[in-house]
């Protein structure tokens, strides 16, 4: 009966939903100015140019100098050094279309053709979120790395969102390993807990949903069908 009781209980938190950036069994109020997956890129408009010691780009005369400031602080690609060990920053930097841009709360350094963001770059924002990686068009597509506030990404890109496989970490040590679509967990992936509880199987907007296995710590374990 306590077994069946810890099953019933378990079902209900992988059914929660995670994708603001809770561990399974938390569900944490969406912060729309921080979202861990949607993608912002829309409030990132009337972009500028920034003078750099190399001369790359353009000087324009910004109405809010103190927000210019700030900005110009962090696009710094000389001294920028990257988090995910596989961007290879110096190849980029030497880029025949390597340009830096300065948007509202952001500075984008890497490949621009035809005034869009194209190939490899970083995105790096005042708030200290940070994209390293493939872009298409003007936005994330292909392979990339991204730190949110306090949890990471690596993984495939589409639309700006993790879709594909990839791995995602929240800083209290949980770990998402599998597969991805629109920016949530869809498909095969492991999850593995910090007291060490793990489940390996289906997911469906972020929950499990399908044929999984649920280990517990003591070993007790649920294998069979989840649903939302």
């Amino acid at each position: 009966m306590e077994h069946q009781q810890r099953e019933q209980s378990h079902y209900q938190i992988l059914n929660q939903d995670v994708r603001d950036g809770g561990g399974v069994g938390r569900q944490v109020k969406h912060n729309a100015q921080n979202s861990d997956i949607i993608d912002q890129e829309n409030e990132h408009s009337n972009i500028e140019f920034a003078t750099l010691p190399k001369g790359v780009g353009k000087k324009v005369q910004s109405k809010n100098k103190k927000n210019k400031l700030d900005r110009l602080e962090i696009a710094k690609p000389n001294e920028y050094i990257p988090e995910w060990a596989e961007f290879d920053f110096e190849a980029v930097k030497n880029s025949e279309y390597f340009q830096v841009k300065i948007y509202p709360e952001a500075v984008f350094m890497g490949e621009i053709r035809d005034g869009k963001r194209e190939g490899r770059g970083i995105m790096k924002y005042t708030s200290n979120r940070v994209y390293e990686g493939d872009w298409k068009n003007d936005i994330r597509t292909g392979k990339g790395f991204e730190r949110y506030t306090n949890n990471t990404y690596v993984g495939e890109f589409k639309k700006s969102k993790p879709w594909g496989k990839g791995v995602y970490k929240w800083s209290n040590g949980e770990v998402y390993d599998g597969e991805w679509y629109q920016g949530l967990k869809h498909g095969y992936g492991i999850w593995k807990g910090i007291f060490g509880d793990s489940y390996i199987g289906e997911w469906k907007n972020s929950r499990a949903d399908g044929y999984g296995v649920h280990t517990w710590r003591n070993g007790d374990r649920y294998e069979g069908e989840w649903k939302q």
